[in-house]
């Protein structure tokens, strides 16, 4: 892998850069294309798989992957500009899709089809579909705020051609370009084509029903564990059958799925800088003289007249509105208009932006020094492996020496940054907020940020996640809050190190994605930065895959403890059924469903509780403090004023609580939450006269829904086999 390379052969390998560096000041213009991402590699052209009795070897994905690369870059680089600044996007980041093999295999099989369709591959094409894509965007983007401009096709022309001069105007006609673009055209056309729902109004009034209607549920939990002293002692028949009968499946108490196959598991390092630490290095970076080095900087002055100039463009008032007759744009050259100047309040204003934007980059090179020792010491260890490092998958072949593994800590504290950070932080070094140094054992079912959520309960870890624990034989059963706290913050992390700057944080990939994916290297340090700004430096240094186990390996007393749970579940289920039927039989005309539920639980002792308005649109986390999973939220929107659905049982998420639950009001939220008629709570003739909004949504959800079969069904036709698995690309 390129980073596995550089690490080992770093010296030689910045040796050539700088030689590079120095070729490429000569050509600076052609050079860096050669080594760009969307210049193909020099690799072997094997066969990559078999579509319908077709080779496709490597050049024919590689083909498809520069075109894909290209047109994603420039059209992502579009966006609508306001006041010579691009606030507003016309495309995604990838708007063709990702350019994996897997994705380029699937967009073969659709070029094909697009070929046998007989669809159309012309730059008109392309320049058409981009300037109405761009369009449609810009009239969304309008009808969300209608002061914006109207869309202007010839700023679009403008930015096309300059970011496509700008990224290929040496490699690529305009022409040429285009048609890369139709080919990427071609391949939406045809998976859209092949994809069109049949959407009914029915349809649409259930996207709106989804988003408009309200429902507040009473329930009462009847918690799987007041179960656990009903359920008798095993018999050893009773649990090797049960064991059996689950040997094969990866427990995951999370969603309450019963196994007994030992998840993977891997061994993870790492050293976190907290928001104490990392505030400390920016209030030092802020101490400095930063804003008389920016005023005595050569070309100040023309750098502030020079915003100020596009500050004045931007404005939408008249210049004759200003208090100076300013032209920007006419040079005092030429005898007309005045010179150009700026007010001091500008440029007090200019000096303390580039302030914070030297502060934040200064403070982030800081955290590069700190973190350098530690990297170093993790790029020695590998430099010692004997193994062929891509052969390295588990961490504990022969030519591993593990005792020589690094201590992150002590290579930490030998260094002057590091040492001089802990004398500032004081008592507060080693603080959850300060400087962290954590060795752990993660399964990818740990690594998910939400079940911390379960970890980190008042008495400890819940039972269910100790036997979990147990069976990954990872020692975390009395893990302190804090430990817990701080590693649930790194799965909640992604990498790279602008993560609170990212404008749309979704694109980026977290912790557990990169650190479990099957070719993630071990030994391979990685940064990730959380939300709040917290850095980590991280790496793997075991990695070890699912296994079987018989009845006698696996753990004295889990197996045990697992089926009593599974027992303990089905009393909890059926008491709860028992109470829902029970409510059922004490409605009448003058006592709704949630008015019986209060009666009982007031009688039994029980303790009710309501869901608060919720729409079926919410997120599920909008239902805490029940974990709720898709199952409740299916019951809940399943309420009916009477009959079978007056009251229904569902469990949480892990299944750990079974509820009752009962209608306690249903109403149209486009109404403002009054409505007459609160048997239906639904709203018609307002859901009609907004149908098609609503069906343009409807349309969307059920094609991306067909898109996904449709491919299903192209990848089979093409003798795609369903674990298809793209190979590892040669190494040179």
């Amino acid at each position: 892998m390129p980073f596995q390379v550089f690490r080992r052969h770093q010296r030689k390998l910045l040796a050539l850069l700088a030689i590079m560096a120095m070729f490429a000041f000569v050509v600076a213009d052609s050079l860096p294309r050669l080594f760009s991402n969307y210049a193909a590699p020099p690799i072997a052209d094997r066969v990559v798989v078999s579509l319908a009795g077709r080779d496709v070897r490597r050049s024919d994905l590689e083909r498809l992957r520069l075109q894909r690369g290209r047109a994603n870059y420039v059209l992502s680089q579009l966006a609508m500009r306001v006041g010579g600044q691009a606030f507003y996007p016309y495309f995604d980041e990838q708007p063709f899709g990702p350019t994996d093999d897997r994705a380029m295999v699937d967009a073969l099989i659709l070029q094909r089809k697009a070929d046998e369709l007989g669809l159309p591959r012309s730059p008109e094409l392309a320049r058409t579909w981009i300037f109405e894509q761009a369009r449609t965007r810009h009239e969304l983007f309008r009808n969300l705020q209608p002061t914006l401009p109207a869309f202007d096709p010839r700023d679009l022309a403008v930015q096309l051609q300059f970011v496509f001069n700008q990224a290929f105007g040496n490699e690529l006609t305009e022409t040429a370009f285009l048609t890369d673009v139709a080919d990427q055209v071609r391949i939406l056309q045809a998976l859209e084509l092949l994809s069109q729902p049949v959407v009914t109004p029915l349809d649409a009034f259930q996207v709106y029903s989804d988003q408009q209607v309200e429902v507040v549920a009473r329930y009462v939990g009847l918690p799987v564990a007041d179960s656990l002293d009903e359920v008798p002692e095993p018999t050893e028949s009773e649990l090797r059958t049960f064991f059996d009968a689950h040997d094969e499946t990866v427990p995951d108490p999370s969603s309450g799925t019963v196994g007994f196959r030992a998840p993977e598991r891997a061994k993870i390092e790492y050293i976190a800088l907290g928001l104490n630490a990392i505030d400390l290095i920016r209030e030092q970076v802020r101490s400095e003289p930063i804003a008389e080095e920016i005023r005595a900087a050569e070309g100040f002055e023309e750098e502030v007249l020079a915003a100020f100039a596009e500050e004045l463009a931007g404005r939408e008032q008249s210049i004759s509105t200003l208090p100076l007759p300013v032209n920007p744009f006419t040079d005092p050259g030429d005898g007309e208009g005045v010179a150009l100047s700026y007010p001091i309040e500008f440029e007090r204003r200019y000096v303390a932006e580039q302030v914070e934007l030297l502060v934040e980059e200064r403070t982030r090179d800081r955290i590069e020094e700190l973190f350098d020792p530690v990297r170093r010491a993790m790029n020695d260890f590998s430099y010692g492996i004997e193994e062929d490092f891509d052969a390295i998958r588990t961490g504990l072949e022969p030519g591993v020496d593990r005792e020589a593994l690094p201590d992150l800590e002590e290579e930490f504290l030998s260094s002057e940054p590091g040492a001089e950070l802990i004398r500032a932080l004081g008592v507060a070094a080693g603080s959850d907020e300060g400087i962290a140094f954590v060795r752990i054992g993660l399964t990818p079912t740990l690594a998910t940020p939400d079940t911390f959520q379960e970890l980190l309960a008042p008495d400890g870890i819940p039972p269910e996640w100790r036997d979990y624990l147990t069976l990954a034989r990872l020692d975390w059963a009395d893990a302190p809050y804090e430990l817990l706290r701080k590693v649930q913050r790194l799965t909640e992390a992604s990498e790279g190190i602008d993560r609170p700057a990212v404008i749309n944080p979704t694109d980026t990939e977290g912790f557990a994605e990169i650190m479990f994916a099957d070719d993630s290297p071990l030994f391979d340090p990685r940064e990730f930065t959380d939300a709040l700004g917290r850095r980590f430096l991280v790496w793997k240094t075991m990695a070890l895959p699912e296994r079987s186990r018989s009845f006698e390996e696996t753990p004295e007393g889990v197996v045990a403890s697992v089926w009593r749970r599974e027992q303990a579940r089905e009393l909890a289920r059926k008491a709860a059924e028992a109470l829902a039927e029970r409510v059922r039989n004490e409605m009448g005309p003058e006592t709704s469903a949630s008015v019986a539920l209060d009666q009982i639980a007031i009688e039994n002792g029980l303790t009710v509780g309501t869901t608060g308005a919720r729409r079926r649109a919410d997120t599920l986390a909008a239902y805490a403090p029940i974990k709720a999973g898709e199952e409740f939220r299916d019951a809940m929107f399943r309420l009916a004023p009477d009959g079978e659905d007056a009251a229904v049982v569902a469990p949480d998420r892990p299944r750990q609580t079974y509820y009752v639950l009962a209608l306690s009001r249903r109403t149209d939220g486009s109404l403002g939450g009054s409505l007459a008629d609160q048997g239906t709570g639904l709203d018609y003739g307002n859901a009609l006269t907004t149908l098609q909004f609503y069906r343009s949504e409807a349309d969307r959800e059920a094609m991306q829904a067909r898109a996904e079969s449709v491919m299903e069904y192209l990848r089979a036709q093409a003798g795609l086999p369903e674990d298809w698995t793209p190979p590892e690309p040669d190494r040179g």
